[in-house]
C-alpha cells in the first residue's frame, strides 16, 4: 500500500454512535434502525435507513455524517464526500468538525491531498476535537 493508504488506515475510525434515541416521530425511525445497522456493521443496509431519513428530514445532519460514514466503510469515497461536503456548505456547527475530518480522510485515501489540507488546517486553527489528529496529519502529508 502506498503512503496515502496507510496513513488513511492508520486515521481512519469509525465514529462511535452511542447515544440513545427514542422518538414518538415515526420518521426517527428510520433514523434509530439506522443507527442500529450501523453500530452492527451493516452499513448497506444502514445506507437505505439512512436515506430514507434524509428524505422525510433533510436538515437531519446526524443522518447525513453517518451516511457519509457508511459511504466510507463501504469504499464510495465519492458519495461519502458528498455527505460531508453538504454538512459543511450547510455550516452545521454540531457536525461541521466531524464532517471536516472524515471528508480529508476520504481526499488521502483517494490521492486528492490538496483538497485535504485546508481542511486539516482549519480542524487545527479552530482547535476542533480533532486538532491533535489533524495536525499529525499534516506533517505526514507534507
Amino acid at each position: 500500500p502506498d503512503l496515502n493508504d496507510r496513513l488513511y488506515t492508520s486515521y481512519y475510525q469509525k465514529l462511535p454512535a452511542d447515544f440513545a434515541t427514542r422518538s414518538e416521530d415515526k420518521s426517527a425511525d428510520n433514523f434509530i434502525d439506522a443507527i442500529k445497522l450501523y453500530n452492527e456493521n451493516k452499513y448497506r443496509e444502514a445506507i437505505i435507513e439512512f436515506n430514507k431519513t434524509l428524505k422525510t428530514d433533510p436538515s437531519n445532519n446526524a443522518a447525513r455524517l453517518f451516511l457519509g460514514i457508511c459511504y466510507t466503510e463501504t469504499g464510495n469515497f465519492e458519495k461519502a464526500s458528498e455527505q460531508f461536503n453538504q454538512i459543511i456548505y450547510l455550516g452545521d456547527s454540531l457536525f461541521e468538525e466531524h464532517a471536516a475530518w472524515y471528508l480529508s480522510l476520504c481526499y488521502v485515501k483517494t490521492r486528492r491531498v490538496e483538497k485535504a489540507r485546508p481542511l486539516l488546517t482549519k480542524l487545527v486553527d479552530t482547535r476542533s476535537f480533532y486538532m491533535g489528529k489533524a495536525s499529525d496529519l499534516l506533517k505526514k502529508l507534507k
